[in-house]
């Protein structure tokens, strides 16, 4: 259940490898966004979006991407996301503010906030690690395999009903201005749901 932290050493690299495509570009295109959108679409909401530009990272659906650093990084899976609507570390800052804010005025005996472990690599790119784990909307849904799997962990090791996680779920997004899709459900720990919120303010 614990995020692996990046190795400093694969962030030093990145944060090196974007400041000195700024400095090229082709077209209108940064370099970097070209490196970004050849690389494997992971995000979770393209299967929801029609039309597609493969290459771009422009749109919904498109951002996230996986990185593949397993010759220089062994067992490290990286993800890479392009943020939108304000910089990536003005994104960070908001989200770890909304989950300080809610850490501060609220113990709740059936959930706990983490902070996410996500590193500026760019004006616009994030860099974390790979997580397989399905979002609270998805989970309260019973969207997929991996959101039921979880949601039957969640009622039988808190014993709680689907309404009861339906409105467990309206009450961490009510305090924490997060909405349920972009908060990620990691698991369960001495009787808590353990969700952690995507790189999203949106």
């Amino acid at each position: 259940m614990p995020v692996k932290p990046l190795p400093k050493k694969l962030v030093n690299r990145l944060r090196a490898s974007v400041k000195k495509s700024r400095r090229k570009k082709t077209g209108r295109i940064k370099r970097a966004q070209i490196a970004l959108g050849n690389m494997k679409n992971i995000d979770p909401r393209s299967g929801y979006i029609g039309k597609r530009k493969p290459l771009s990272t422009d749109d919904w659906g498109d951002r996230v991407r996986q990185m593949n650093v397993s010759r220089n990084f062994p067992g490290v899976e990286l993800v890479v996301k392009r943020v939108h609507t304000v910089s990536a570390k003005r994104t960070i800052t908001i989200i770890n503010k909304k989950i300080a804010n809610h850490n501060k005025k609220f113990r709740s005996k059936n959930y706990k906030l983490l902070y996410p472990k996500a590193y500026v690599i760019g004006k616009e790119l994030v860099a974390m690690s790979k997580l397989e784990a399905p979002n609270l909307y998805e989970v309260t849904n019973k969207s997929n395999n991996n959101a039921i799997a979880m949601f039957r962990k969640i009622k039988s090791e808190l014993k709680i009903s689907a309404k009861e996680l339906n409105s467990l779920s309206s009450t961490i997004m009510e305090r924490t201005n997060i909405k349920r899709r972009n908060f990620l459900v990691l698991g369960v720990e001495n009787g808590k749901i353990v969700l952690m919120p995507a790189i999203d303010i949106n």
